[in-house]
This record gives C-alpha cells, sequence and structure tokens, in this order.
C-alpha cells in the first residue's frame, strides 16, 4: 500500500478539464515499482499559473492536454528539440529546478504507425493543432507521404482511397472512402486508447528514468467482438495472416498494457475506429 510521507515526489497533469486515467495508470507503476510518488490530475484556467506552481513546489513532471499544449512552450525554461518543431508538448519535465518541455506524443504514433502500416500509403492527417503537428512530425520521419485535411478542403475526405487517414480531431462518423485505414486519436476509441497507452509510457520513461513495468490486470476477461473490426490494419504481407496485436493475449508487453488501460475506464465509441480492407503494396 503507498504511503504518502515527506520524501513523496508529485507528478501531475493539467488539463482544463482533469480526467483519471492517467493518475490510474502512473499510480500504478509507481506503486509495482516501489516508486515513492503520487501522481494527481489537476483541471487549471491558466497554463502560466500552473507552471509557476509546478516550479515553486517542486512537481517533478506534468501532462500537458489541451488547450494548452502550445501555450505551455512559453512558460518552461527549456524546449526540447522535436517539441519545437512540432510547437508543442504534452509533457514538462521538471530537472533540478528547469521546466523543460517534451513531446510524447509523436514517439507513440511513429511507434504505433512502425507496428500496423506500411510508409508506401500515403498519410491524410485530420486536423491542424498540437496532436495532428505530432502525427505529422512522426509520419515524416518514417518516410510517409503526408497530407493534411483541414476544415478548407475537409469534402475531399470521402475521396480518399487506398490510403491511411488518422484523424486528429474530435470528429465522429467521418465518411471515408474505399481501402482505407482509420486511425482514431479520440482516446475513448479503441486505437486513441492504444495511443494513450503508448505516450504514457514514454511520460514514465521520462518522470522516473525507468521502463513502465509488465503488469497484467484481469486479462482474462473476453474482449469485444468489435474489437478486432476497431483494430488499426496490418499491411506487412508477412503479418497479413496474423491476428490483430491489439487482441492476441500471446503477444508483447504493450499488448497487455492495452488491454490493461482499457480495464482503467475506457469505453469504445460506437462508430468504428478502422475501416479498412486488408490489402498490401
Amino acid at each position: 500500500m503507498l504511503l504518502i510521507d515527506k520524501d513523496t515526489d508529485l507528478y501531475c497533469s493539467f488539463a482544463e478539464k482533469a480526467g483519471s486515467k492517467g493518475s490510474k495508470f502512473h499510480n500504478a507503476g509507481f506503486q509495482a515499482l516501489g516508486i515513492n510518488a503520487i501522481y494527481k490530475s489537476f483541471s487549471v484556467e491558466n497554463i502560466q499559473q500552473a507552471m509557476f506552481c509546478m516550479e515553486f513546489l517542486n512537481i517533478k513532471g506534468a501532462g500537458i492536454t489541451m488547450p494548452f499544449k502550445r501555450e505551455v512552450l512559453d512558460y518552461v525554461h527549456s524546449v526540447t528539440q522535436d517539441a519545437q518543431v512540432i510547437g508543442a508538448a504534452n509533457t514538462v519535465v521538471n530537472e533540478d529546478g528547469e521546466l523543460v518541455a517534451y513531446n510524447t506524443d509523436w514517439l507513440a504514433a511513429k511507434e504505433f504507425l512502425q507496428e500496423h502500416y506500411s510508409s508506401s500509403y500515403e498519410l491524410y492527417v485530420l486536423g491542424n493543432g498540437g496532436y495532428a503537428a505530432a502525427v505529422r512530425y512522426a509520419a515524416s520521419h518514417l518516410g510517409f507521404k503526408v497530407r493534411n485535411i483541414t476544415r478548407s478542403n475537409w469534402n475531399t475526405i470521402p475521396n480518399i482511397n487506398d490510403s491511411i487517414v488518422f484523424n486528429c480531431t474530435p470528429v465522429e462518423n467521418i465518411e471515408l472512402g474505399r481501402d482505407v485505414g482509420f486511425v482514431d486519436c479520440v482516446a475513448t476509441s479503441h486505437t486513441g486508447a492504444y495511443l494513450a497507452m503508448l505516450q504514457a509510457k514514454h511520460q514514465f520513461l521520462l518522470y522516473t528514468g525507468q521502463h513502465y513495468p509488465d503488469i497484467v490486470q484481469d486479462t482474462s476477461q473476453p474482449i469485444d467482438e468489435q474489437t478486432q473490426t476497431d483494430c488499426p490494419e496490418v499491411v506487412d504481407e508477412e503479418q497479413e495472416n496474423q491476428s490483430c496485436p491489439l487482441n492476441n493475449e500471446s503477444s508483447n508487453l504493450s499488448t497487455r498494457l492495452g488491454t490493461w488501460w482499457r480495464n482503467l475506464g475506457f469505453q469504445k465509441r460506437d462508430d468504428k475506429t478502422c475501416q479498412s480492407t486488408r490489402h498490401t503494396k
């Protein structure tokens, strides 16, 4: 059982509306590794004041969510090159009194795309915010040909075929073309929850210097039948006949963590988060 004392390190998240998923994820990791730390979510209206509090209260690390991912760059001591190029940060680490801004969203997007898609496909990124910028940055590192969809050309989405569409907006029920691999970043979708877990693992490493532990909770529970259609499309020819890695109980740590992350309370939306016909290039 976690005991809080004078030496307990404090980590947190700053959001316009606080949630509990990050707290459950990080606190479980701290407890499993015996780290004397706690994680608490805060609702804030002013990110500048939040950064002042972080510095003076010696808060060790903080997750930053919308609408503060861009603005927070103005109120830290330094910004990593990745976050600077992206123009947004989702993580701030207090490194001996210096607040350093990082972006782990792009690392999660890069890991996800590497796992499930071939860079021979065109990638359409929906949105123009901080998360969309992180996805574009990740895709460019992997050699994808990236195209951006915003309000001005939103009506072209149904004409996109034989490509990947990465939704970085809160819009639901998007009309798609044929043979489209659809990735939804919204955390209540299956792919969104998985992406959130991936970036949280990178945050945990930044916070603690340790990899997130191999935690498995209640993996004996059956996965919803809808999950198979919600899985991102596998486009590597050697993997084509394999089951989706998010559903395979014998797969690696990230799969088991993905199952556990859903057990923390995520609920899937009614719409499918992947509409695709299996094919290779």
